[in-house]
């Protein structure tokens, strides 16, 4: 199945700047400008790529670090939030908090042989004993076993849909003829279907995505802009606070 890109569902609206917008990044930067990276760090490469891009902060470039626990498809739709958000004149500081807040209020499913490089991301005490599938679902603030029903994961999607969540899904690899077919009835709930690179990133035969997330469309994010203009400063690094806990210096990822 061939990859195709992530779009939001809503209408382009015009830019609001004269000037060029902040840059948003999956990975290094391409310009020399202001911009937003968001860095996957569930594979080893990632966390490299993050550390390239610390030593360059630390250097003085204008560059927001936003580490992030979601991964393919979920991380694909955080990067297309925040260039729709540049596009209407945020900031890198405003970019970064809508990043982490959509993260934490993102639900996402993957499936796949092993999944190894989120496994490390949990106690010993909740990994589920070796099967031939394994199932991880992350839900705001880290990554945990779950299962793998068909059933399950299609009753996840028809609840999100009928929350007006954005839900999409996504194959990559060689799936089996039964997640194959999950696919195909997920496409038929009307859940955006497309390629995913998770099985590349795991380095594994074949993976499966499922991605329930919070609505980025110009009235979400008008909103949104508007709470974070109006939320309290951390008193440490002065980044925007929504919820309880500042997540740009206390996050909860580890490099």
């Amino acid at each position: 199945m061939s990859a195709r890109p992530l779009r939001l569902a809503v209408d382009p609206s015009p830019p609001s700047l004269t000037t060029a917008p902040v840059e948003v990044s999956l990975g290094a930067p391409a310009g020399g400008g202001p911009a937003v990276c968001l860095l996957p760090v569930v594979s080893g490469s990632a966390q490299g790529r993050a550390a390239a891009l610390l030593a360059a902060r630390t250097a003085g470039a204008e560059l927001e670090l936003v580490p992030l626990l979601l991964t393919g498809i979920g991380a694909r739709y955080l990067a297309v939030a925040a260039r729709r958000a540049a596009q209407l004149g945020w900031s890198g500081d405003e970019l970064a908090t809508l990043t982490r807040e959509l993260e934490r209020h993102t639900f996402s499913l993957a499936m796949a042989p092993s999944l190894r490089g989120l496994e490390r991301r949990v106690s010993a005490a909740r990994r589920l004993p070796r099967a031939r599938r394994a199932g991880m679902r992350f839900a705001g603030d880290g990554w945990e076993p779950c299962p793998t029903g068909a059933e399950a994961v299609k009753r996840l999607a028809e609840t999100g849909l009928a929350r007006g969540a954005t839900c999409a899904a996504g194959l990559s690899g060689r799936p089996p003829r039964d997640v194959r077919l999950l696919a195909g009835d997920l496409s038929e709930l009307r859940v955006r279907l497309g390629g995913s690179g998770l099985a590349g990133d795991l380095g594994v035969r074949w993976a499966f995505e499922l991605l329930v997330a919070p609505p980025a469309g110009a009235a979400s994010l008008s909103g949104l802009r508007e709470q974070i203009a109006a939320a309290p400063r951390c008193g440490w690094c002065r980044k925007p606070v929504l919820g309880d806990r500042c997540r740009a210096c206390a996050p909860e990822v580890q490099w």
